[in-house]
């Protein structure tokens, strides 16, 4: 099963709507921490893979895709901090291409619905 195929089964299994919700990981710790913005780009990625598919299950990292502005540099750092995180706790793994990075989720604790809670309004 793809990664894309998992989130959209967790979306489902949630039900919520793709375009409408973020789903955010609230059991998601890195080294028995929460760093900043952590639980918010899992939500993004995990939503990126229920609306495409991508290829191998690897997902172009952009500042667009994380709503960061390009004058942004500290969110984006910030960002890159995470992703170094995410990969040397083995939750993600990166790829390079060129000058083009590439992410993909290979802990699937993130697509199980225990990771998630619902809140309401």
């Amino acid at each position: 099963m793809t990664n894309s195929e998992k989130a959209r089964k967790l979306y489902a299994d949630m039900n919520t709507k793709i375009k409408e919700s973020l789903l955010m990981p609230h059991k998601i710790f890195v080294n028995g921490r929460k760093p900043k913005y952590l639980q918010y780009a899992l939500g993004i990625l995990v939503r990126q893979y229920a609306e495409h598919n991508f290829e191998e299950d690897w997902v172009p990292v952009t500042k667009e895709m994380f709503n960061i502005s390009k004058r942004d540099r500290e969110g984006w750092k910030d960002l890159q901090r995470i992703i170094d995180l995410l990969e040397e706790n083995m939750v993600i793994e990166t790829k390079e291409v060129g000058t083009d990075k590439y992410i993909r989720i290979v802990e699937d604790e993130l697509f199980d619905l225990s990771s998630y809670q619902k809140l309401g309004l």
